[in-house]
């Protein structure tokens, strides 16, 4: 096994190297999860967020680390998909919206200055949706 070194370590974030490959991990978490979640309205949930990295509000599938916050060590998948709305300060907005409104719904969004999250292009993808 290749020795692994330590370059930084945050309470949210570390850098790491292996073998001259750098990379960040997140120490605190084990798993992330993603949803492409869907009503039986056949509404695609969409969640709206500022993200510091890109200075910017982000549209983006249902999703969360799991496990990254003291009160959520060792919860299950399920858990961490579950009832949303994050945690501590974080600003979610919510969208439902009709499957058949969505292409239209991205394009307006990143029109109206969103940034839109790849994967939700490669969800859709995936499902043969778009």
């Amino acid at each position: 096994m290749p020795d692994t070194i330590s370059h930084f370590e945050g309470r949210y974030l570390s850098l790491r190297e292996i073998d001259g490959w750098e990379f960040a991990t997140r120490p605190n978490s084990t798993a992330v999860v993603g949803i492409l979640a869907v009503t039986p309205e056949n509404e695609v949930i969409l969640v709206e967020q500022f993200r510091r990295p890109v200075q910017a509000r982000v549209l983006e599938m249902c999703a969360g680390l799991v496990g990254d916050e003291p009160e959520f060590s060792g919860e299950s998948l399920a858990d961490s998909a579950g009832p949303g709305g994050g945690v501590g300060g974080e600003d979610i907005t919510t969208h439902l919206v009709p499957f058949s409104d969505l292409a239209v719904f991205l394009k307006t969004s990143q029109r109206d200055g969103l940034l839109i999250d790849f994967k939700i292009h490669a969800a859709l993808a995936a499902l043969n949706l778009m």
